[in-house]
């Protein structure tokens, strides 16, 4: 294999690991929002006075999305294409 055909095949395999997180993300926000929805739509029917349990679970689990997003869009790609260049000594 040529330096040129390594150099394609990484970029390739940290393109497909930057979209394989992207799409973990993705689940996580719908699965996030399906889920606090519904637990706000049966604490209102079942005991509105403890609602504030529903929002405890929005930011609590909102705090948990917030830092699975930074990993993805603000550590996820570069971080790892200047860590990989570094390692083979070359730009990819």
């Amino acid at each position: 294999m040529t330096a040129v055909e390594h150099g394609t095949s990484c970029q390739d395999a940290l393109a497909m690991k930057q979209i394989g997180q992207l799409r973990e993300f993705c689940i996580h926000v719908a699965v996030y929002l399906v889920v606090c929805i519904a637990v706000l739509a049966a604490l209102s029917f079942l005991s509105p006075d403890k609602l504030w349990a529903g929002g405890l679970l929005w930011l609590v689990w909102g705090a948990g999305l917030s830092i699975h997003a930074a990993k993805t869009f603000l550590f996820g790609g570069a971080w790892e294409q200047r860590r990989v260049e570094r390692k083979l000594g070359r730009p990819l």
